[in-house]
């Protein structure tokens, strides 16, 4: 019991010792930050939100013209790295662990980017049957996109 004690009071003055205003500081400001983005109910018209909603809508709402391309730009891109790096296996793709991480995929996952892009550029060019890029499936797919995008870079402010 004698030796348990000294153990514990040992690792109460270690844990005292790295414990500093500078790392609760580093932890409470962006807790409270998050508290306040993602929890705090704001009024906004007629509803309650939270400001990182009230920053997605207002991103939504002004990059309305811009999002439906941007959709088409980023999934033909990310399937045409893809591509690329299971094909030719770049250098510098595969050297940089990030970069390799986003563009590395399996073959049933490389096919899903690449019939992702072709369906993105039919439905943003209206090509084929309207049940693809009618308002019912396409429609709705480019209004989610655009919703997803805008939570995205609201989440980043």
């Amino acid at each position: 019991m004698g030796n348990l004690s000294k153990i514990n009071l040992k690792l109460e003055n270690q844990v005292a010792k790295n414990i500093s205003i500078n790392s609760v500081l580093k932890f409470v400001i962006p807790s409270l930050f998050g508290v306040f983005m993602f929890l705090w109910p704001v009024p906004s018209g007629v509803a309650i939100s939270t400001p990182v909603g009230i920053i997605s809508v207002w991103l939504a709402s002004n990059l309305k013209g811009f999002l439906p391309i941007f959709i088409v730009y980023v999934t033909v891109f990310s399937a045409s790295v893809c591509l690329i790096n299971s094909i030719i296996k770049p250098k510098f793709i595969r050297n940089n662990p990030k970069i390799n991480n986003l563009f590395s995929e399996t073959p049933f996952f490389l096919m899903s980017r690449i019939i992702g892009a072709l369906f993105a550029i039919l439905i943003y060019n209206k090509i084929g049957s309207e049940v693809i890029w009618g308002a019912d499936i396409g429609g709705n797919m480019f209004a989610l996109g655009a919703t997803l995008i805008a939570w995205f870079f609201a989440h980043l402010s």
